[in-house]
């Protein structure tokens, strides 16, 4: 009963933060961009809650209870993304107000099929991210005695309704409340474990391979797959663009992604250490149930309620994200320059809320349906990586990068990496930017520039 009314009292304050924060959506542009009222605290918060999420939370769980303390490998690529983010691209992000990825590639190549292209992959991978968050939501109430589908249900009405009462102003003050509520449940499991002598008994118990922090039992490509495409990843995310472009001024802009990525480290070594602490104290449970069995069977339910709070503003934060950065896609990017450039604000608005919802139902029904969403996405971010790396950081980088270049470069890209993975090539997500960037360097040079 303890879980269930922590659990209600948290919904409901995300409903009622997103019911303050219609004064901040009162048109289409602000509803996307939060008006441009992003503290540093805020927009902070924000990309650190884009990816504290069942992946890292849960997922860094069930690592560390596998492999030890290598299983902080997830957490530190994604602090890593928004370090080369922050490095490459921020500020000249900021400078030219791009609201999407896809806004930077139209201005920058002159075409169509490169922007159009970006939304409609991104739109896919938002919806598998969605749907695995829910997913993992689903689980945890399962475990702790709530029906699996209403469970699942209302996760997914909570996010739908203060993303859209409020849009990216409500989803970044939504997340500074589940980054600190997270962070607490977090702390308070870390507590109890070096209090009731967790450390010395991970010690006695654990063989010294998982103390390592690069796990015997991965291959190079094993580490190369989990540290670099969502190193990567960090150039293409929609949701890092929206909280650039969201900030209330240069400085936040271009500091907030750095100071995310330190902030994520330590955050990233706590989930691994409960799940090793898991694998102690329940060796017989597997690896994926180790964190939910700490918390339900070796936790006081005060405990236990905080950390559940905790996975849930870590589910929680990641599905609003992605739910406000696909209807940017949807509505920016695809209704407003493409299928009705002179829509009204009104229409654009009401199409937002449309949706937000259809996609947040849509998720809801994969989530519900499927069982292996995780390969789906893990394909899905390998086609989004093999096919827009080069398009979108090569036209940022480099003035004599042509249309033709982009397209030809996102073609090969995508066409390297399926017949790689058909004929077992190494390493096909990484080997597939290369042959890509070929040809993106050829057929820009062979072609004249948009400005010529």
């Amino acid at each position: 009963m303890t879980f269930i009314i922590v659990l209600g009292i948290y919904l409901m304050g995300m409903f009622l933060v997103g019911i303050y924060g219609m004064r901040y959506a009162n048109n289409t542009e602000s509803f996307l961009t939060s008006g441009k009222q992003g503290t540093l605290a805020m927009v902070t918060a924000s990309y650190m809650a884009s990816h504290f999420g069942a992946g890292f939370v849960v997922g860094g769980a069930e690592q560390g209870a596998q492999f030890g303390l290598g299983g902080v490998w997830f957490g530190i690529a994604c602090a890593l993304s928004y370090v080369v983010f922050g490095l490459i691209m921020a500020r000249g992000v900021y400078r030219a107000g791009y609201i999407t990825v896809a806004d930077l590639l139209r201005q920058r190549y002159g075409d169509k099929f490169t922007s159009n292209a970006y939304a409609i992959f991104n739109s896919i991978a938002s919806v598998g991210i969605i749907a695995g968050q829910i997913m993992a939501g689903q689980r945890l109430l399962q475990a702790a005695g709530m029906s699996g589908f209403w469970g699942a249900v209302l996760c997914v009405t909570i996010v739908i309704a203060y993303s859209t009462l409020s849009g990216l102003w409500g989803v970044m003050m939504t997340d500074l409340i589940q980054m600190i509520v997270g962070g607490i449940g977090l702390l308070s499991v870390i507590f109890v474990i070096m209090t009731s002598g967790g450390v010395t008994l991970l010690q006695e118990k654990l063989p010294t391979p998982y103390f390592n922090y690069i796990p015997e039992a991965w291959t190079t490509y094993d580490f190369l797959m989990v540290l670099v495409p969502t190193t990567l990843y960090g150039f293409l995310s929609q949701a890092s663009f929206q909280r650039v472009v969201a900030s209330k001024n240069e400085r936040v802009a271009v500091v907030s992604p750095f100071l995310s990525a330190l902030l994520l480290v330590p955050f990233a070594f706590m989930p691994p250490l409960i799940g090793m602490y898991g694998h102690v104290i329940f060796p017989d449970q597997p690896a994926g149930s180790a964190l939910f069995s700490v918390i339900f069977e070796a936790l006081n339910p005060i405990f236990g309620a905080l950390m559940i709070a905790a996975i849930i503003a870590a589910i929680m934060s990641t599905a609003d994200s992605q739910l406000i950065g696909l209807t940017a896609n949807v509505v920016h990017d695809l209704y407003q320059k493409e299928i009705n450039p002179h829509a009204s604000d009104k229409s654009c608005k009401t199409l937002s809320y449309a949706v937000a919802v259809g996609v947040g139902l849509f998720s809801l029904y994969v989530a519900l349906s499927f069982t292996t969403i995780i390969s789906l996405l893990s394909l899905t971010y390998s086609v989004l990586v093999a096919g827009m790396l080069v398009p979108v950081l090569g036209g940022y980088l480099w003035n004599r990068a042509t249309s033709l270049g982009a397209i030809s470069a996102m073609i090969t890209g995508v066409l390297v990496l399926f017949l790689g993975r058909r004929i077992s090539v190494p390493y096909p997500q990484l080997i597939a930017a290369v042959p890509a960037l070929i040809v993106f360097i050829a057929a820009s040079l062979a072609t004249k520039p948009k400005s010529s």
